[in-house]
């Protein structure tokens, strides 16, 4: 099913107003999501930095045979080497801090509204369901206020740095690359719902066998006086595999939407190429 345009409005709105509710549990990490989003500009002008020193060893020192820029241009690629390596293995030490420390502030937050709650204002809600929402609800929302803005800067500043170096290069390679962005966001949008809804039917399977399990524990010395063992490990077997295939379904479905997203990608790659070798040949290049 598509989401209407209207539709598609209001749950962006939904979703700001809940980063701004709780986005300031990542001001709570302010210096160390600061020192993330600077990594996250810097390794893609990092990139760019080692692909024209590359270039540069190909046309001065292979093509021209200035053997004497080697002295420049060798130590140079490897301090942007090692700048990058160290930019990755930084970025992930600190996104792991900054992401566990947000999940552990949210769930402590939850927690606390759980039990000051008073008897009754849950429903129907199972503890087992509780106990899931204090994983995966956490999970999400720190997505939401952390890793989400993060993942789209990155991706951004990857894409810029792209498209800056292809107009440096040709602006016909750069509106080639530009071509595929339609076919990239309509095929975000058209499986984004059904990603959403198999992952919300994976934390109710999950919730479920939770819950059962929590339930019969419980119960565990009533279970078995009446040698009921077989029939409730066959049951918790049947939840368990629900879950399993909930959660195997929305993970082919992310894998069917990134495999479309990458075809279109590498389509865009192939006619850059292309387009590359034709203008070459033609002597604009």
């Amino acid at each position: 099913m598509l989401v209407s345009p209207l539709g598609w409005f209001f749950k962006m709105a939904s979703a700001s107003t809940l980063f701004w509710r709780f986005f300031q549990h990542t001001l709570t990490f302010k210096s160390q999501a600061l020192i993330s989003a600077g990594l996250v500009v810097v390794q893609p002008l990092l990139t760019i930095g080692l692909l024209w020193t590359g270039k540069q060893l190909v046309d001065d020192v292979l093509m021209s045979g200035k053997v004497g820029a080697l002295a420049i241009l060798g130590p140079l690629a490897a301090v942007i080497i090692a700048a990058r390596i160290g930019a990755e293995y930084l970025t992930q030490v600190v996104e792991a801090g900054v992401v566990q420390g947000i999940a552990q502030s949210l769930r402590d937050r939850l927690y606390h509204h759980i039990m000051s709650v008073s008897p009754g204002s849950l429903g129907s809600e199972t503890t087992g369901i509780t106990l899931s929402r204090l994983q995966s609800n956490t999970e999400q929302t720190e997505y939401l206020i952390f890793t989400g803005p993060i993942a789209i800067a990155a991706d951004s500043m990857a894409a810029a740095s792209f498209c800056i170096a292809l107009f440096a290069l040709s602006w016909h390679l750069a509106l080639i690359t530009l071509l595929t962005l339609p076919g990239i966001v309509w095929f975000s949008w058209r499986y984004a719902p059904y990603v959403r809804r198999a992952a919300r039917q994976s934390q109710r399977a999950e919730a479920h066998w939770m819950s059962l399990a929590e339930e019969r524990l419980e119960a565990q010395p009533m279970v078995q006086a009446f040698q009921g063992e077989g029939l409730e490990i066959q049951a918790f077997q049947h939840r368990t595999g629900r879950a399993r295939d909930s959660e195997v379904r929305t993970i082919s479905l992310m894998a069917r939407q990134a495999l479309l997203i990458e075809a279109v990608a590498s389509i865009g790659g192939l006619a850059v190429i292309g387009a590359g070798v034709h203008l070459i040949e033609s002597g604009i290049m």
